[in-house]
């Protein structure tokens, strides 16, 4: 009897842990999935995009780290949060009228723009947005035509997918390589960009929409008048620092709470890296993403550690250390070439004055596929005209280039599929180096754009070659010849890549992106040379 019982007990018991097992099925396939987390098939896609993003990521050149941070994963990560937008004011008094008649304030237009992901089944891509909040609430105007004629380029080259013609070839000077082919060098960015021999124009019109230069930058631009613009000179010299700028002060800054800083959350910090190889000597350096990014892959903001507000809150001028620090950076970089980091000056492109660098990722969209991470912007491909080697191996060179530039590189060891960086004779070498040049610079007030890049060896050491190139300006912006429209350039300019912030100055660019370099550059070299001669035969 008892073991019939038994018998029966474990026939029940078996039936029970079946039913409890096909019950558990059916809830976290129906109610989980279905009710409980609406957002799981969405979620589940997402990786799936993720992954398809990532690995389309590394076909096109764009996954990019510095010191052993994955920046790439975090940008994403930034666009998907809702982090890489701005939203901005814009008023016109003298030609929008509010379509209430009672109000008596100052018509406005409020524009949201950015970068967001486009989430598809299977896969996604970054593109750039502009968002008028309050279009009903405002009558035509030229403001609000202006934001919906981008709308309307932005959504018709986003509908084309914008990629970079295969054909195309900087050695040819192809001009409008464009198309919308569906070739595997496609970057799935919506470009739209004209070539002149190694150089090449990209539109960039969200960029027009970014908050203007400080107020106390504004004196750095050039005469505006025909008689005085080919003598005038501007200073790289910066004006007093004040600590409102609005990196510290304001809803876009990126550090502080509260006091004079204001109210809400400062912007999101990417990450805090060290900027030595040696612990006892720690600089920190905080990344942040920029608001209005010349590429939707990633555009940062590098800023020597705003809590040291003593040493930190300082001028847009280069001091030693920082020429070290970003040194030591740029050459952390992985995989080699996926980044470029600059420093505009005081009348070379700088708008803010607060100490930073900006980078981004590289190669830069209209340059994808030709031809890999290096050499891809044309001052890499300037021949040298004169050279000399300093005792640790770094070479400094006069590069045969529109606007005057000084290059210097180095090999620097390291271990091979390590980020990091050892102490380094040959390191500490070039940070000095650059430091000298900048020296230079800033005491014959050049407006000077620097510019680090780095390269894989590909040995067992897993040495780097560490690139930068210093450019001597004579000048923040000159006149597109032909026009009566004046060009501002920054490092990306200087090293051949210009931001255009409407097809008509896009189209004016053809033929004179050189020309404009010269325009723009101190003059004569040979005296520059001479400097850089000196100075270093000191040491």
């Amino acid at each position: 009897m008892r073991t019939v019982i038994i018998v029966i007990g474990l026939r029940f018991l078996l039936v029970l842990l079946k039913f409890v097992s096909t019950a558990n099925s059916f809830l976290h396939h129906n109610f989980f999935n279905n009710a409980g987390w609406k957002n799981y098939p969405h979620r589940r896609k997402f990786h799936s995009s993720v992954h398809n993003m990532q690995h389309a990521a590394e076909r096109d050149c764009t996954k990019y780290g510095m010191g052993g941070v994955d920046l790439y994963s975090r940008w994403i990560t930034l666009v998907d949060q809702g982090h890489v937008t701005a939203t901005t004011t814009l008023t016109n008094e003298e030609i929008c009228t509010a379509n209430n008649d009672d109000d008596d304030g100052t018509p406005s237009l409020n524009v949201r723009y950015g970068v967001k992901l486009v989430k598809g089944e299977e896969e996604m891509h970054l593109a750039e947005f502009v968002e008028l909040l309050n279009e009903k609430n405002v009558r035509n105007c030229k403001m609000k035509e202006r934001i919906l004629s981008i709308n309307h380029t932005l959504a018709e080259m986003q509908s084309k997918l914008w990629t970079i013609d295969s054909s195309y070839s900087a050695a040819s000077g192809s001009r409008g390589a464009i198309n919308n082919s569906s070739s595997s060098n496609s970057t799935g960015l919506a470009i739209k960009c004209i070539y002149d021999g190694q150089y090449v124009a990209q539109l960039q019109l969200v960029r027009t929409l970014r908050p203007p230069r400080s107020k106390e930058m504004s004196g750095t631009a050039v005469a505006k008048t025909a008689s005085d613009t080919a003598a005038a000179v501007v200073s790289c010299q910066p004006p007093p620092y004040n600590p409102s700028n609005s990196f510290l002060v304001g809803p876009l800054r990126l550090f502080g709470q509260g006091d004079f800083h204001g109210e809400g959350e400062p912007r999101v910090r990417m990450a805090r890296l060290s900027a030595t190889p040696n612990e006892a000597d720690q600089r920190m350096w905080d990344i942040y993403h920029n608001i209005s990014p010349v590429d939707p892959r990633g555009h940062f903001l590098l800023v020597p550690d705003l809590e040291e507000s003593t040493t930190n809150w300082r001028d847009q001028s280069l001091i030693a250390t920082d020429c070290h620090d970003i040194s030591y950076l740029a050459s952390t970089i992985q995989p080699p070439g996926s980044l470029v980091v600059t420093f505009n000056s005081v009348g070379a492109g700088a708008s803010q004055n607060h100490i930073h660098c900006h980078g981004w990722a590289c190669p830069p969209a209209p340059l994808v596929g030709q031809g890999g991470r290096s050499g891809c912007y044309a001052v890499e491909n300037a021949a040298v005209t004169s050279s000399l080697k300093l005792q640790n191996g770094t070479t400094v060179s006069l590069l045969d280039y529109p606007c005057t530039c000084i290059k210097l590189s180095v090999t620097i060891d390291g271990v091979k599929g390590s980020s990091k960086r050892r102490p380094s004779a040959a390191l500490d070498e070039i940070g000095r180096a650059i430091a000298t040049i900048v020296h230079i610079a800033q005491e014959m007030e050049s407006p000077h754009n620097v510019a680090w890049t780095n390269s894989n060896n590909n040995n067992e050491q897993g040495s780097v070659t560490l690139n930068s190139y210093i450019f001597f300006r004579s000048k923040a912006e000159t006149i597109i010849p032909n026009t009566n429209v004046y060009f501002r350039l920054g490092a990306s300019e200087a090293m051949g890549v210009f931001h255009c912030s409407s097809n008509d100055q896009m189209e004016s660019l053809s033929g004179e992106m050189e020309s404009i370099l010269s325009a723009v550059s101190t003059l004569p070299r040979d005296i520059i040379w001479n400097r850089v001669e000196t100075e270093f035969s000191k040491l």
